[in-house]
This record gives C-alpha cells, sequence and structure tokens, in this order.
C-alpha cells in the first residue's frame, strides 16, 4: 500500500507515529513519505516537507507573517501526491492546510483519510458540507461529534489520551525518577509550546508566580521557552509534571485534557494578539474555551485575554490548593469514562484499511 501522510505539528506526529505503527503491523507498506517530522522520519517516511523548518504556526497574525512558508509547503504537497498516486492520503490536525491539501486530492480521485479532522462545532461550521464532500473517513476526537458530522465513515474510535495517560498513585515516587522536591506544593506551568503562545503567557506566569508563597514553579520545558525565569524548575517530562504536580496554570489546548486525566486541579488561561482575539469572538460557536468545560461544563475556572490578570489567576490557585478538590477530580473521572474506546491507533488503522 502506498501512503502519504500530512501532518503540519509535532502534537499531530505523536498520534500520526502510532498510527503508522499500527498500520505497519497489518499490512505491507511499499510508499511511506509526506509532510512530516524527524520521529515519523525514523520509521522510513521520506520527509517532502520537513514541519521541524516552519510548518506549524498558531494565530491569525503569526500565519500571515509565515504565509510564503505554507503556500510553498502546499505547493509541494500538491505536486507529490499529483505524481506519487498514494492508495491513501492521511491528514492528521493542521485544520486550514490539510483541508485545501483535501480538496486537491479529492479532484485527484485520491481516497484522503482525516485523522483529528478541523473542530467545526468550534467555528465555521458551513466547512462541513465540504469536508463531507472530499473526505472518505475520519477520526473524531470526542463522541459527540459523530452526531455533527452526520457521516457513515465518520466515526468516533476512542481518545488516544485515555490509554497513554493515568493518574500516578505515588506522587513522591515519580518527583523522585524526575528529579523534582520530593516535599512542597509544586505548581505545574504550561505557557504553550510555540513561540508565539509563550511569548502571550510567560510575563503573566512569572507575576502569578510571585503572588503565591510556598509552592514551587516547574515548566514543561520546549524549545520555544528561551529562558527560565528565576526561581522556576523545568522537566522534560510533561505529562509526568501533572501527574507529580498539586496544582496547574495551563493554557488552553490539549494540555487541559491531559492534566484532567492526570487528574491535576487547574486553572486555564489564554492570551493572544488582538488581531487574532477580533477573529475569534467573531467566529467561534463556543462559550466555554477549554476541551474539559466543553465536555463537562464548569469543571475549571478559565481567565481569557484581559480577564487573564495575575491577581485573579493566583486567588483562584490558592484556593484549589487550600479547598477540596475532590469534585474536580470526580469531573475528570467521568470525562476518562466519556472518552475510552479501545485502542485508538489500532482502531484508526483497521479504519484506514477498510476504506483504502
Amino acid at each position: 500500500m502506498r501512503v502519504v501522510f500530512s501532518v503540519g505539528e509535532r502534537s499531530g506526529e505523536e498520534h500520526a507515529l502510532k498510527v503508522l505503527k499500527a498500520l505497519k503491523a497489518k499490512t505491507s507498506i511499499t510508499s511511506l513519505s509526506g509532510m512530516g517530522g524527524s520521529r515519523l522520519a525514523t520509521l522510513g517516511m521520506e520527509l517532502v516537507v520537513d514541519l521541524e523548518k516552519g510548518a506549524s504556526v498558531m494565530g491569525i497574525s503569526e500565519v500571515i507573517k509565515t504565509l510564503r512558508v505554507h503556500l510553498k509547503n502546499l505547493y509541494l504537497m500538491k505536486e507529490h501526491i499529483k505524481s506519487s498516486k498514494p492508495d491513501i492520503l492521511v491528514l492528521v490536525d493542521y485544520a486550514e492546510f490539510n483541508t485545501l491539501l483535501a480538496k486537491y486530492a479529492h479532484k485527484l480521485g485520491i481516497k484522503t483519510y482525516y485523522i483529528i479532522p478541523p473542530q467545526v462545532w468550534v467555528w465555521r461550521k458551513g466547512r462541513l458540507k465540504t469536508l463531507r464532500k472530499i473526505l472518505n473517513g475520519a477520526a473524531l476526537l470526542f463522541p459527540f461529534e459523530e452526531k455533527i458530522w452526520d457521516m457513515a465513515e465518520a466515526k468516533f474510535l476512542g481518545h488516544p489520551l485515555v490509554s497513554e495517560i493515568t493518574p500516578t498513585n505515588d506522587k513522591i515516587k515519580l518527583r523522585r525518577e524526575l528529579g523534582l522536591p520530593e516535599s512542597g506544593k509544586i505548581l505545574a506551568l504550561f505557557p504553550g509550546s510555540r513561540g508565539q503562545e509563550i511569548k502571550s503567557h510567560i510575563s503573566l506566569f512569572e507575576d502569578v508566580v510571585k503572588r503565591l508563597d510556598g509552592v514551587i514553579p516547574v515548566v514543561a520545558k520546549t524549545k520555544a521557552l528561551k529562558y527560565l525565569p528565576k526561581g522556576w524548575l523545568e522537566t522534560d517530562d510533561s505529562v509526568g509534571l501533572l501527574k507529580a504536580a498539586d496544582v496547574g496554570l495551563i493554557k488552553s489546548g490539549t494540555s487541559n485534557l491531559q492534566a484532567a486525566l492526570s487528574e491535576l486541579p487547574f486553572v486555564m488561561v489564554y492570551k493572544t494578539s488582538r488581531l487574532s482575539e477580533l477573529v475569534g469572538r467573531l467566529m467561534l460557536t463556543i462559550k466555554q474555551y477549554s476541551i474539559v468545560n466543553i465536555l463537562k461544563p464548569g469543571t475549571i475556572k478559565e481567565f481569557i485575554q484581559d480577564d487573564a490578570t495575575p491577581e485573579v489567576i493566583a486567588s483562584e490557585i490558592q484556593k484549589l490548593l487550600k479547598s477540596d478538590t475532590q469534585q474536580m477530580i470526580s469531573d475528570f473521572r467521568e470525562i476518562r469514562k466519556l472518552l475510552e474506546g479501545g485502542d485508538f491507533a489500532s482502531n484508526v488503522a483497521d479504519h484506514i484499511l477498510r476504506i483504502a
């Protein structure tokens, strides 16, 4: 089977890796190529576009600044699928880019499968009519999406993080393994993984930490974090940090669900450029931003844009440290049950093979 992957972000590459391994265990792949990173390359994928050289950015203003790179990458991928004629094109997340590529593949008669397709329930629901037409199948992340998509081969196949993340029964042992202090209250800090996200959040996070006495601030290490604020510790193991910490200060995104599955009480924040904010407010169709609150309304506190002030965030973190968080943890466990569905990678590989 000839397969082309289109993966534009590191988080998407993690899912692609597991699905590719499952595919290789189930069938013979004679040709493997596309857009991805070094980890996919280690599995034998020819990199037509290397995502580690500028594929992934976030926010409207940030995309505009790198538009030339995106257009070049899209051109390269279009030319590649036209010449290689794969049996199936597998797209992973990276909505705007991959939707354009899917349209082109549809015109060429190439079967296309989307892992984590655009979240049409969040914004621009009108895209759904086009997506139903151009896709042959999709692996949805959340069970409620099946009703929204109303497409025979758009299926919820379990959430990949459920089997990957389980809370620890021994925080002290885990802290020891991570090289973190075994005593004291650890505050897990997740300002983001991209440069623009960190730029938007880092000063806010610093101001919050200054208002908290007796906590140990630990940040999840990322290449985009150019300096470590005074007094902060860091660790390479982001999920381990979520499990080992007592409370979290986390920007919106996948890390919210990771925290919930780790059963870490946390506060969500998000700040972005004014342009991105304006576009978002015009187009978003949701009232809550964290996936945790979308799955189970009212579970955690959210602080967005001007509401994200150091004073209110520090106050909320203090409450989580001093009060009973059992109800929040109970809500986290309900979310886990909701997202269970077996081996995600194996389920997706079977679905791809059936469609291809």
